[in-house]
């Protein structure tokens, strides 16, 4: 019976042999799909505190899933399921179900308490699952996966957190008068104290060691958030212009001339995308990011730009209530959601 030709491959990291790589890097569940794991960034910056256990699945001659359960040196009794691949037919759910059971039983044996995912390495890397179904895209998303969500869930994964992203029409030049009312009389008041903006360098590889120095202080201790050495980040975003325009995107300076602020934006498909913003700590509470954001909404309007989408904001956040507020002046036209996903080992069956 071709439920007896199901067979498991499994590696450690300090098992992995090029064969096994290749294979895992070059096969695809879905027939036609091209592979998408790019097995050897993800290992560029292991250290020896690193670990790693892989999986794949077959069913006779056919990958059913495979997977891979990322384990950081810094994070002993956390662990990150990634890299998530599954073929899209009804013989799955139990090659799925192996699946997550040989990463469970992997990860008891390190002392594993959580998995997180999907994640693939860390928080850097792609991470997060959409879950609307609402047909626009954008190249910065998670994916959708319905095969994911509906084999993790019923194997014992919860939702961990939740994300959003907004798209607003910004074309409403009196309610968007209201709306940017309070960023405007924020951005006021950072210049009156002594601070200012200017745009990053067109040779965007020279912005690179200031954001990487501003994001590990003003991200240091939110959830799941790991520092990685700026050789790593480089190797991230050093090709980030080659895919977008970021024309929109400053630093934030103080009164003493260091930059202590970013606003990473861009325009794709007629949309500015407020993407990611970090400032350090020390300046928390002063109302810089707004600041920042209106430099941004500035240089869109300069190019008669109507449409901006703040991305990937955590569920409850401020930018959650913004958002309710946008709704209400009529100008927030769509939202994406996306979810975090947990697997807690002890608590479940």
């Amino acid at each position: 019976m071709e439920a007896s030709q199901e067979r498991i491959i499994s590696r450690t990291q300090a098992e992995l042999d090029d064969q096994f790589q290749d294979l895992f890097a070059s096969s695809s569940c879905n027939d036609g799909s091209p592979a998408k794991f790019k097995l050897k960034r993800l290992q560029a910056f292991f250290t020896a505190n690193d670990s790693a256990f892989y999986v794949m699945v077959f069913l006779g001659s056919r990958l059913m899933c495979k997977a891979v359960l990322f384990v950081s040196g810094h994070t002993k009794d956390q662990a990150y399921l990634g890299c998530y691949d599954v073929r899209s037919d009804h013989d799955r759910e139990k090659s799925a179900h192996r699946l997550l059971t040989e990463m469970r039983t992997w990860a008891q044996s390190q002392g594993i308490q959580k998995i997180y995912g999907p994640i693939d390495r860390n928080t850097w890397y792609s991470y997060r699952v959409r879950t609307d179904d609402d047909e626009q895209t954008f190249s910065w998303e998670p994916g959708r996966n319905s095969e994911l969500l509906a084999d993790w869930r019923k194997f014992g994964f919860a939702a961990d957190r939740g994300y959003a992203s907004y798209g607003y029409f910004l074309r409403l030049p009196v309610n968007m008068r209201v709306a940017s009312l309070m960023v405007w009389t924020s951005a006021l008041k950072a210049r009156w104290r002594g601070f200012h903006v200017e745009p990053m360098s067109k040779s965007w590889r020279e912005n690179l060691a200031d954001i990487h120095q501003i994001a590990l202080d003003a991200f240091a201790g939110t959830h799941l958030f790991e520092a990685i050495p700026f050789e790593e980040f480089q190797i991230l975003y050093e090709n980030l212009d080659e895919t977008y325009d970021l024309r929109p995107s400053f630093f934030l300076r103080n009164t003493e001339g260091q930059r202590v602020g970013f606003i990473l934006a861009y325009f794709e498909d007629g949309y500015i995308i407020f993407k990611s913003m970090g400032i350090a700590k020390a300046w928390h509470g002063w109302g810089l990011g707004r600041c920042l954001a209106y430099a941004a909404a500035d240089a869109a309007s300069k190019t008669n730009c109507q449409r901006a989408v703040a991305a990937l904001f955590r569920l409850g956040s401020r930018t959650e209530v913004n958002a309710v507020m946008m709704q209400k002046l009529g100008i927030l036209k769509w939202k994406h959601q996306y979810e975090l996903l947990t697997y807690h080992i002890n608590e479940s069956p």
